[in-house]
């Protein structure tokens, strides 16, 4: 969730997102980790020390989405590390939340596994033994739990852009 602040003459702000995570930023991202219902709360303050609170509910549904296309960084492996909200495109992750049990697997041409991670914050950089992989495309496998019980096996293609 990317939080769109409105306040206006505030200089500091106390953001509650109803599952335990704050934060101070203006315009803050969260992640939730549960489905459900969630009251998010920002109290924004004044230099002068006036206070002013807004409420608004958010409803989190577990799901996935994978995308087709990507194109590694060709600077260097990352290592897979991604933040959620980036638009860089250089790293191959599924786009969830909730998730309690992970496993993906990237696979060449051949069929040799290329790649595999069992954290949902590491994804795919593009990269194979230090080298950056041909423009292709590749087969990936998932296997991923929600905390909402739903389970996914699931396998699709994937062709790396290189620029």
């Amino acid at each position: 969730m990317v939080c769109d602040n409105q306040s206006v003459g505030a200089n500091s702000y106390s953001w509650s997102f109803g599952e335990g995570g704050t934060s101070t930023a203006i315009d803050p991202e969260y992640v939730y980790t549960l489905s459900g219902t969630y009251q998010v709360e920002l109290i924004a303050t004044s230099q002068h020390g006036c206070l002013d609170t807004a409420y608004m509910d958010v409803i989190t549904n577990a799901n996935v989405i994978f995308p087709n296309v990507f194109t590694p960084d060709p600077n260097g492996p990352s290592g897979g590390t991604y933040t959620l909200f980036d638009l860089s495109n250089d790293v191959f992750f599924p786009y969830t939340y909730g998730v309690v049990e992970y496993k993906l697997e990237m696979f060449n041409r051949w069929g040799e596994q290329i790649f595999e991670s069992l954290d949902i914050k590491i994804g795919w950089d593009g990269y194979y033994r230090g080298e950056i992989c041909q423009q292709d495309v590749y087969v990936w496998k998932a296997y991923i739990k929600l905390n909402n019980g739903k389970i996914y096996n699931l396998n699709g293609d994937l062709t790396l852009l290189r620029y």
